[in-house]
């Protein structure tokens, strides 16, 4: 899996090479890629079998890149030198209204992925941070079904203290749920506030890298 993720971040970094100087637009990437169908499950395996680079108009689309588990500590991937911006699917939500998955990543440790919802005019209508990974760790985690509802999942850790991502052996942890529906307009809607939907339990680092571990699955 790690070998995996490498390979694909070395294709991104190429292709953010090539077109780093062309502004592509988010209408441009999401005009190359394929429609991708609902219900989708954003899994470790990450079944992204096209990408393109885009700009972040504004930097309107969420890039923050998180260090520990509480994700209150981070940095901008803005503010970094290499920074990715790839939209890396596509569904069609009807209404004259596309949903993109966008992953923003500084470097080859931290990402943080975006779902976005455009206009067929290529304006980003609104954005909703639902997916963060460092290394192999992923602490929020999404899925979406056929209805518009995308779930939001969160690993939150029980201690106040920071806990950092990439040093760490244990962290005892419960995964919390958020549901959103996307109307009509293309707005994320607020449905169901997180709220706890697993009991506390210790996860050791082991676990959380396995590419086969899925948030939703803890209940």
């Amino acid at each position: 899996m790690k070998k995996t993720r490498q390979i694909i971040s070395i294709l991104l970094y190429a292709l953010c090479i090539f077109t780093m100087n062309a502004q592509i637009t988010v209408q441009y990437a999401l005009s190359r890629i394929n429609f991708s169908s609902l219900p989708y499950e954003f899994c470790k395996k990450l079944n992204f079998d096209e990408y393109f680079t885009a700009e972040n108009p504004g930097n309107v689309i969420p890039d923050k890149m998180y260090e520990n588990f509480q994700l209150t500590e981070y940095y901008l991937a803005r503010d970094m030198p290499d920074v990715f911006t790839v939209i890396c699917k596509k569904f069609n939500l009807g209404n004259g209204v596309r949903l993109g998955l966008v992953d923003i990543s500084a470097g080859a440790e931290w990402e943080a992925f975006s779902l976005i919802t455009v206009t067929d005019g290529g304006s980003i209508i609104d954005t909703l941070e639902v997916g963060v990974m460092s290394g192999l760790i992923m602490p929020k985690q999404f899925k979406i079904n056929d209805n518009r509802e995308v779930f939001v999942y969160r690993l939150v850790p029980e201690s106040k203290a920071s806990i950092n991502m990439s040093s760490f052996n244990y962290v005892e942890a419960h995964v919390t749920e958020t549901i959103y529906t996307i109307d009509m307009a293309g707005q994320f809607i607020l449905t169901t506030p997180e709220k706890r939907v697993s009991s506390t339990r210790t996860y050791s680092k082991e676990e959380l890298e396995s590419d086969t571990f899925n948030l939703w699955d803890q209940y």
